[in-house]
């Protein structure tokens, strides 16, 4: 009689996690604050342990570092374009590599090169920039892509791989790989003829992508898509929520709950590494007039486990008077690190600095489709 009724719970548990997938929906959600704490700060200036700044220039704009990362290790990797050099640092400013950039440059002025986006992977690192129109070159208006190994660098033109679209996003894969994606305005979309996605390794070899399954460039990486609906005439965002879907079978593997219960949002910033995504957002109550103080809520997602981290940073006056304003180019002041935390590059008054975001977790949620069990670890504000 017990092995019958043992039988049939199994079943019954078979059944029902077929029917509703109780595996996929399981989420651990944390709740709490988000501190930016100060993780590496380089001086201004030339010498080998700081970095180039010019300006301001008509009292306000600056020309500097524009982009880095972060791997496995927490070593940071900063293009320093007007010392002419990519920096890998350790967190105590020491200087562990410089690879030379001349290279890349047109002419002997380096502020000729904009770089936009660095990513770094065990066997190489990838740099996409562009030129100024001034510069007289063959192609002034692409973006471009050059493989870097020490001092060993080879270049693709990203633009002309992808049939020239208005701009060329570039995300990490696994298996030290990048993958080339093309922006193009909505209205332009359904007019789009060239390549959905090109995959570059750490050869600089390329794999053109005409069609993506299941969200996923390479059929390896999870596809992560961000869903939301416009917000009446604004460029704000409403039910905005994020969705990883399994390469192979095309099943979800994560899918979030609305952010701010779907209320309207500004995306500010998302990044996603394989394994992690991070949405930082602002909210219509996210500037205080009366405090002078911005609140950014920092919403991180992970797929093994399934983990959802909702964060707010509250930034005052004080803090945003030691900060310079901002260059007159593209910056990438954020990044998600390989090490899997998030990070932000500030121009301050005493050098240049990177900031990492240290989570104070004040409740923990877990999420079934159905259920709700809820273990508290702290005072929830």
């Amino acid at each position: 009689m017990n092995k019958k009724i043992t039988i049939i719970l199994i079943v019954v548990v078979l059944l029902l996690t077929f029917l509703f997938d109780f595996s996929t929906h399981f989420t651990k959600v944390s709740v709490g604050k988000a501190e930016s704490t100060n993780y590496l700060l380089l001086k201004w200036g030339n010498g080998e342990n700081e970095v180039g700044l010019k300006g301001p220039y008509e009292g306000y704009w600056y020309f500097g570092p524009s982009t880095f990362d972060v791997d496995k290790q927490g070593n940071v990797y900063i293009v320093d374009q007007l010392n002419r050099r990519i920096i890998e640092v350790n967190q105590n400013g020491e200087v562990l590599k410089s690879v030379n950039i001349d290279k890349l440059l047109f002419g002997e002025d380096p502020e000729n090169l904009l770089p936009v986006q660095l990513i770094v992977t065990d066997k190489c690192m990838f740099l996409k920039y562009r030129y100024r129109l001034s510069v007289p070159i063959s192609d002034p208006t692409a973006y471009y892509v050059s493989i870097i190994k020490d001092n060993d660098i080879k270049t693709l033109n990203a633009s002309e791989l992808l049939g020239r679209p208005t701009d060329v996003l570039m995300e990490r894969l696994a298996n030290d790989r990048i993958v080339l994606v093309p922006s193009i305005p909505p209205e332009d979309e359904p007019l789009w003829k060239g390549p959905k996605a090109v995959i570059v390794d750490d050869q600089g070899k390329t794999k053109v992508i005409n069609e993506i399954k299941n969200g996923s460039y390479d059929g390896v990486t999870p596809g992560i898509n961000l869903q939301h609906k416009r917000y009446k005439d604004t460029s704000l965002y409403e039910d905005t929520r994020i969705e990883v879907k399994d390469p192979v079978t095309g099943r979800d593997i994560f899918v979030s709950e609305p952010l701010e219960n779907g209320a309207p949002i500004d995306v500010f910033h998302m990044r996603f590494n394989g394994k992690k995504a991070v949405i930082m957002y602002h909210t219509a109550d996210s500037w205080n007039e009366e405090a002078k103080t911005v609140t950014t809520h920092i919403a991180i997602f992970g797929l093994n486990p399934k983990t959802e981290e909702h964060y707010v940073m509250v930034v005052g006056n004080q803090e945003r008077k030691e900060v310079l304003p901002p260059p007159f180019y593209y910056k990438e002041d954020y990044v998600l690190g390989d090490d899997d935390y998030y990070y932000m590059m500030l121009y301050t008054k005493d050098g240049l600095l990177i900031s990492k975001f240290e989570p104070e977790v004040n409740s923990t949620t877990y999420q079934y489709r159905f259920f709700k069990f809820v273990q508290n670890s702290g005072k929830t504000n």
